[in-house]
């Protein structure tokens, strides 16, 4: 039993350090906007989070075994259902804890970071869009939540030469 959290435990942190060399590739893409390439990483990044569901399932199932095993409180998390245990793996078990918790931050910032890229994306699109079908709008580009400099009360291409 305890082997097998080890394994899952171990398998997650694979799985998640694929997830963040995925994350800086997927970045990457969003940099050189190359549409083609970002598909194929969404893909393959859908693929690694359903496989991380896949082994966190079966982890939290082997962890509700072991609170019954033991008769421990449902809301008993892992550390403490190993500290109370004290399985002969303790150490490993803590150490892949904490490197699981680390991984899991770090693309948690990865990840935000992306989202902003993508939603900064998107408003470039949606201005130069508004400027092609020449809607009333400002004329600079400013991020999500900044207005533009110069707003003018015609549209933008209303002008005599």
């Amino acid at each position: 039993m305890w082997q097998q959290i080890k394994n899952d435990m171990n398998l997650m942190v694979l799985l998640i350090q694929e997830l963040l060399a995925v994350s800086d590739e997927k970045d990457q893409l969003f940099i050189a906007n190359d549409i083609a390439g970002t598909e194929v990483v969404f893909k393959r990044e859908q693929e690694l989070l359903s496989k991380l569901t896949s082994v966190e399932n079966r982890y939290q199932s082997i962890i509700q075994n072991v609170r019954k095993r033991y008769g421990m409180d449902e809301t008993c998390s892992f550390v403490e259902a190993i500290m109370l245990v004290k399985p002969v793996q303790m150490r490993e078990l803590l150490d892949l804890s904490n490197v699981i918790v680390r991984f899991s931050e770090n693309l948690k910032q990865r990840n935000e970071r992306s989202r902003k890229v993508m939603n900064r994306a998107k408003s470039f699109i949606d201005f130069n869009i508004n400027v092609l079908t020449q809607t009333v709008a400002s004329d600079t580009y400013a991020p999500q939540g900044q207005e533009g400099t110069a707003v003018r009360k015609r549209a933008m291409f209303d002008q005599t030469i």
